[in-house]
């Protein structure tokens, strides 16, 4: 495995990403989109050259109506008609660039949600061991929306807002180059705040983004923990952890706030000071003569809509630095190592015929060796278990064996006959295999659609047959609306033994030769645990079946036994055999029937009936 060892909680390692690399990065999605975004960014610039026009037709009214020379109402009006043009045409073309870039930054949420999630649904579990369910659903909401609006205002704030600047400055430099000298000498000032202001919101930024994360984490543990929550009373503690990271956010918001707000009226003030400056030099070049006062009222609109776009930029930049924090997280899912090469390319893994190996030298995870001189040989057919204590590592070799984890080559080796599974496509080897675990996964659906999970394809016929082998289809036809039954989330809404029954009618469903018992009874009562047993025993009919199990009583019929400790297996064998030694698994059946007598196998036999 080649970072499971050293995999970090990404909160912790989530790549910093400037403005420039999350706007080129992001193009790369936008480009399949080339046609609208053309047209949107033409939108953009008929929008900017309406608007730079208007402050002409301002100084053509103004000179007019100051000159020696009498124009006729209807020349008046053609000029207005020629502003109240462009005024509808901004309008007209307003409404198409904001509806094209609304929708490519609709588009661009959708294709990252999609990629994100095809990234997460193929990494290894060495990713989710170290990840927080609220965190990750943060990205796929609140960072992504920032990404998305930020790049809306990347594309904008230089298309329509940069072109807008260039062409009014222009217009600036035609009226008159001395007032068009003091009003560039504004942009310095103005560049330095905004890039002082964007410095701050940036690393305001990146804490509240990790403080969202951990407040949407802790709402899923308490909600998912609801249960345990209430059984030990502890409401008004997670209430308190709550509220504790909540008022976290609220503070880092604020923090952000403050900036913009704060960056707003400063900016406001710098152009108010130019402002007046410009407006005394130009009345005093009135009274020369070297400008005209429809020059210099024209000259004044077309300043008063500079400064807009540069207040804009305030923003863009603010709202950029976000999407650089945002775009970090994203980017690092995106981006993580897969552990499990889950290429098509790789050919299929043939049907086990003979034997399944399991040879390991040494597995480390989270930095801990788990697993050591391992050497196992599965028949095909046969029946095994592995027990120990908790922490022996019995869990960790058989997540190994759908390749949950990689193994590398120097770590050891798992062959299917003399293939080794790592050379083949996983989707192959996971076909092969069918999992019934203590943590039943079902799903927030029917009945149905459990059962069929899978295998999709299943027929009504199916589903039932599979569900009569695993003792399930009498509970099921109960249902008030039988295979049709919602069943919640999680399956909460009915008992765990019917969970597991529906679990196995799943795992007889796929058909798949090789069965994984993952303490398949652990959590059941007597009764449940009974039912479930007997419909485990028609699923493990004609399977190559490994049981992982606390309950030593479910494992008496197994052909052989491997006892793990500290990571090894310290002993392998029969029931009986084993029994006899004295050794690690003698101490574990003492541990779990003590005061309890040895029972022979005929009296095993009809304990078991």
């Amino acid at each position: 495995m080649r970072s499971t060892s050293n995999t970090s909680n990404t909160n912790k390692t989530d790549t910093q990403y400037s403005a420039i690399q999350v706007f080129i990065r992001l193009s790369r999605y936008v480009m399949k989109y080339k046609f609208s975004l053309i047209l949107g960014i033409g939108a953009m610039l008929i929008f900017a050259t309406a608007t730079s026009i208007s402050p002409w037709a301002l100084k053509v009214i103004v000179d007019a109506a100051d000159a020696q020379e009498k124009y006729t109402l209807w020349q008046y009006f053609w000029v207005g008609g020629v502003l109240l043009l462009l005024i509808a045409v901004r309008g007209v073309v307003y409404y198409w660039q904001n509806y094209i870039m609304s929708m490519l930054g609709q588009s661009l949420n959708r294709d990252l949600r999609s990629e994100m999630f095809r990234k997460i649904a193929h990494l290894s579990f060495g990713f989710f061991n170290h990840q927080r369910v609220g965190d990750l659903m943060g990205r796929f909401t609140i960072d992504i929306s920032v990404i998305e609006q930020a790049f809306i205002m990347a594309i904008t704030g230089p298309v329509r807002d940069v072109a807008q600047i260039i062409l009014l400055m222009g217009y600036l430099w035609s009226v008159n180059f001395k007032m068009f000298l003091l009003s560039v000498t504004l942009l310095v000032p103005v560049s330095y705040l905004i890039n002082y202001f964007s410095r701050m919101n940036k690393k305001a930024s990146d804490v509240r983004q990790e403080k969202f994360g951990l407040l949407a984490a802790i709402t899923n543990e308490a909600i998912s923990g609801v249960r345990l929550v209430k059984a030990f009373n502890m409401e008004a503690y997670e209430i308190r952890k709550f509220n504790k990271e909540n008022n976290n956010v609220l503070r880092y918001f604020l923090k952000t706030i403050k900036i913009s707000s704060l960056s707003t009226p400063l900016l406001e003030f710098v152009a108010a000071i130019y402002l007046i400056f410009i407006f005394i030099y130009g009345a005093f070049l009135i009274n020369t003569g070297e400008i005209t006062g429809g020059g210099f009222f024209s000259f004044l609109m077309a300043f008063f809509m500079v400064i807009g776009p540069l207040k804009k930029f305030n923003g863009f930049s603010l709202k950029m630095q976000e999407a650089a924090s945002a775009a970090g997280r994203i980017f690092t899912i995106l981006d993580y190592p897969d552990d499990i090469n889950q290429e098509k390319k790789k050919p299929s893994l043939p049907q086990l015929k003979d034997k399944i190996s399991i040879k390991i030298n040494t597995f480390s995870y989270s930095k801990k060796t788990v697993l050591r001189d391992i050497d196992i040989t599965i028949k095909k057919s046969e029946m095994v278990a592995i027990v120990g204590l908790s922490g022996s590592g019995k869990t960790t070799l058989i997540n190994l064996l759908p390749r949950f984890f990689e193994l590398d080559s120097g770590q050891g080796m798992i062959k299917f006959d003399e293939n080794n599974i790592n050379k083949y496509y996983v989707g192959s080897l996971r076909r092969q295999i069918a999992i019934v675990s203590q943590e039943t996964p079902l799903f927030n659906g029917t009945v149905r659609y459990n059962i069929s999970y899978g295998k999709t394809n299943s027929s009504m016929e199916e589903i039932i047959s599979a569900s009569k082998k695993a003792l399930a289809h009498e509970f099921i036809e109960s249902f008030e609306n039988g295979y049709d039954q919602q069943i919640g989330e999680r399956g909460m809404s009915i008992s765990g033994g019917q969970r597991q029954r529906i679990a196995i009618a799943r795992a007889i469903l796929r058909d798949a030769p090789i069965l994984i018992l993952d303490e398949a009874t652990n959590a059941l009562d007597t009764q449940s645990e009974k039912k479930v047993n007997a419909a485990l025993e028609n699923l493990m009919k004609d399977r190559t079946t490994i049981i992982v199990a606390h309950k030593l009583s479910t494992i008496r019929r197994v052909n052989r036994i491997f006892v793990m400790k500290d990571g090894t297996v310290e002993e392998q064998g029969d029931f009986d055999s084993l029994l006899k030694k004295s050794g690690e698994f003698r101490g574990l059946y003492d541990a779990s029937y003590s005061g309890a007598t040895y029972l022979k196998d005929d009296e095993r036999a009809k304990e078991q009936d």
